[in-house]
């Protein structure tokens, strides 16, 4: 009981010290992952007459921006420039293709969509759409990415 009458005020200090590092820990944390960005694609596919249209898009669904540090379009695991990606994949086509290429530094910001791939192409039904949406499964995307904490994430379409 001595100690406690003697050191009580440096035990409460110390108590004091440690809570507040552990919360000042915690709210770091909070933080970063508040502010995590994360991409993800999705594809829409439509039919017109005898049109076909599938396009690609990536989003960031998390809630802080994401800085782009390296885009990478693969065909297996090849590396393209995506005007020349589409041709390895499928050959020579004369279809309508759009594509965008994410720069070093651009910013995704939260629930922003921006169009990877847009690709327009005659079809007599569905079963067309299927089969090119099957072969564009061998199209990947390598991003690597930071918050705004700086911490480095990827996204590779490859890995699911």
């Amino acid at each position: 009981m001595e100690v406690l009458t003697n050191y009580g005020s440096e035990i409460i200090a110390l108590c004091a010290l440690v809570f507040t590092v552990w919360h000042a820990r915690a709210q770091r944390i909070h933080n970063q992952l508040t502010l995590k960005p994360h991409l993800d694609t999705f594809t829409e596919r439509n039919k017109s007459d005898n049109v076909g249209r599938i396009e690609i898009q990536l989003i960031n669904n998390g809630l802080g921006p994401a800085f782009i540090e390296s885009f990478e379009v693969l065909v297996g695991d090849e590396v393209y420039e995506a005007k020349f990606a589409l041709e390895a994949l499928l050959g020579p086509r004369n279809d309508i293709a759009n594509y965008t290429v994410l720069g070093n530094g651009y910013a995704i910001a939260h629930n922003q969509k921006v169009m990877l791939l847009a690709l327009t192409f005659p079809v007599s039904s569905w079963a067309d759409i299927d089969k090119m949406e099957n072969d564009l499964e061998s199209l990947n995307l390598k991003i690597i990415y930071k918050s705004v904490h700086g911490k480095t994430h990827t996204f590779d379409s490859r890995n699911g």
